[in-house]
């Protein structure tokens, strides 16, 4: 079985500043290569590592999203729950989100400890903040596979803690490893195990990454156990991102270097600054008990349906 593998979407609800076109109407063309591009090369399910929306509750694109994974596409659609598919990084939240009404509505199965069979794939999730399952011990031809969002990879910025894909992959043993939360592609492989990041399909911020990144997939073929990397066909960087206005201060004096690493610490923030992303941003600083971000959580949501 063939099972194409997406990371972060990050699909918006208003077009970011860096853009020169419009990305919340062309996004939809890009998600529909991604699937056109797994269907095309005989794949029966769809993976996607958390950070579906860019936004938990962008309710603009709900229905055309939901819309969406309503068509007939032959293929299952698995996925996990990332920061931003998470009001307030909250568990208790997650229900009422634009992740968590697709699930209910059967659009998007939310994958878990407790593993989804489909065909000869063992299918396990560990969505932003939750353990790492352990894998069952499968009969020949069974593959173990795991959905994860949490950073995993490459550091991206100074102080960023990441654990390392190699290491990852050595410590848990499963035959293909998706992840998410980390916004840079990659691919390492392990006595045919494999572990891949693609990097974010929405290219919404201006830092050198991205004016690099092509985005793609990964095909993985349970069968033969190799991985293949698949292009999605799209405009290049250059003729959509604008960060020219970035680049100098009043004083004529270059801040590239201070704006991309500015640009990459806050490409989890959104396009504004905002109370609740700031207290989000705090969560994951200093590792609040979940106990105190659900019942920061609680009232925040109690405040924002007040304000309703």
């Amino acid at each position: 079985m063939k099972i194409a593998c997406i990371s972060d979407l990050h699909l918006v609800g208003r077009n970011p500043a860096c853009r020169t076109d419009d990305l919340v109407e062309y996004q939809w063309k890009k998600l529909n290569m991604v699937f056109r591009t797994a269907a095309r090369f005989g794949c029966k399910v769809v993976l996607q590592a958390g950070d579906l929306t860019d936004s938990a509750r962008s309710w603009n694109i709900l229905p055309r999203l939901g819309e969406f994974l309503s068509r007939d596409w032959g293929m299952k659609f698995y996925c996990v729950y990332g920061q931003h598919d998470t009001y307030m990084y909250s568990e208790e939240t997650r229900g009422r989100t634009n992740m968590g009404v697709l699930h209910s509505f059967g659009k998007a199965r939310i994958l878990s400890g407790r593993p989804v069979r489909y065909g000869n794939v063992r299918f396990y999730g560990a969505s932003w903040g939750q353990e790492v399952p352990k894998p069952r011990k499968c009969k020949a031809g069974v593959r173990n596979v795991l959905v994860i969002h949490a950073p995993i990879g490459p550091a991206v910025y100074p102080g960023h803690e990441t654990t390392g894909a190699k290491t990852f992959l050595s410590a848990n043993p499963f035959d293909l490893i998706l992840c998410g939360d980390v916004h840079r592609s990659f691919h390492y492989e392990s006595n045919k195990r494999h572990i891949v990041n693609t990097g974010p399909l929405i290219r919404k911020w201006a830092d050198e990454f991205i004016m690099q990144h092509r985005p793609h997939i990964w095909i993985y073929d349970s069968k033969t156990r190799k991985v293949e990397k698949k292009y999605i066909r799209v405009r290049a960087a250059a003729e959509v991102i604008n960060r020219e206005h970035l680049a100098t201060d009043d004083d004529g004096g270059d801040n590239t270097e201070l704006i991309e690493q500015f640009s990459t610490v806050m490409a989890a923030a959104g396009d504004s600054i905002q109370i609740n992303r700031i207290i989000e941003e705090v969560f994951t600083m200093q590792r609040t008990p979940l106990k105190i971000v659900n019942l920061i959580a609680r009232y925040m949501e109690a405040e924002d349906n007040a304000d309703g």
